[in-house]
């Protein structure tokens, strides 16, 4: 995506703090980690890794490990498709796997939890019982 540096704080080490006009980043939320990518000047002059995305309401804070940018510099912000799509997945399986377990454990089951990364997926949910191979199962009998 390309975008422009809207704000610039150069916080030491290697290390800023930046805003984008647009950001294709989400932060990290609901059980689900933040993107890793990075940010490369529109010339392909400079390159920076994402350290770390943060929610902060309706806005995110975004700190980066680079050097060479500045504020109003336009940048190509990326989030690799090796990463994002499989985060998509996971994070579209907890929706898939919570619908599961109501049907057929019962309405009560809640979410509970979840941690998803591109490389897996937990879900925690609520349920009276401890589950067992006959947990839900419908009889075919008439």
């Amino acid at each position: 995506m390309l975008t422009a540096l809207t704000a610039y704080l150069d916080l030491g080490d290697g290390l800023f703090q930046a805003k984008l006009e647009q950001s294709p980043f989400y932060p990290a939320g609901g059980g689900q980690v933040a993107d890793t990518g990075y940010l490369e000047k529109e010339d392909g002059s400079a390159r920076a890794e994402l350290v770390e995305a943060l929610r902060l309401e309706s806005d995110q804070e975004l700190v980066f490990s680079g050097e060479g940018f500045a504020r109003g510099d336009r940048v190509r912000a990326v989030v690799p498709w090796s990463v994002r799509y499989p985060t998509m997945a996971n994070h579209t399986a907890t929706h898939v796997l919570h619908e599961c377990l109501r049907e057929v454990l019962g309405e009560h089951v809640k979410q509970a939890g979840s941690a998803v990364r591109p490389d897996k997926l937990r879900f925690d949910f609520t349920h009276p019982h401890a589950l067992s191979a006959t947990n839900g199962r419908r009889s075919n009998a008439a």
